[in-house]
């Protein structure tokens, strides 16, 4: 199962390993009661999806060096266009985070995790661009 297979099960099953946590009196079941932290969980379950997909993009035997440039290419520009959009607090390109701010209904959780997710973004954005100045 891949991480971001495994983040979003964790979110979608949140309610029930929170329950189960305090079943066990597990001081981890407070980080499930945390707005903010249920938030992030959503939103790195949606970003691991899209690394995910990338990853499984640059594999396999009939992949070329131009294949991969392509592809690194395509996901800057992706991630531009995510950052943009957290940047106008328009957090629709994460499902799940998305549904869990509307969920929430918590206006302060939504600006404070787009001020996280776009500070992320950013971080991304630089990584991208300098993986393949080597080659």
């Amino acid at each position: 199962m891949s991480n971001s297979a495994v983040l979003k099960r964790l979110y979608e099953l949140r309610k029930e390993v929170e329950l189960f946590l305090i079943d066990k009196k597990s001081d981890l079941s407070h980080y499930f009661q945390e707005k903010k932290w249920v938030g992030r969980l959503a939103y790195l379950s949606d970003i691991f999806s899209y690394i995910n997909k990338l990853n499984l993009e640059l594999q396999g035997p009939d992949k070329t060096i131009f294949n991969a440039w392509n592809k690194n290419e395509s996901f800057k520009k992706k991630l531009k266009i995510c950052f943009n959009m957290i940047a106008e607090i328009n957090n629709e390109i994460f499902q799940s985070n998305s549904d869990y701010i509307m969920e929430a209904d918590d206006f302060y959780s939504q600006n404070s995790l787009s001020n996280i997710i776009a500070a992320y973004l950013k971080m991304m954005m630089m990584m991208m661009m300098t993986s393949f100045e080597k080659y």
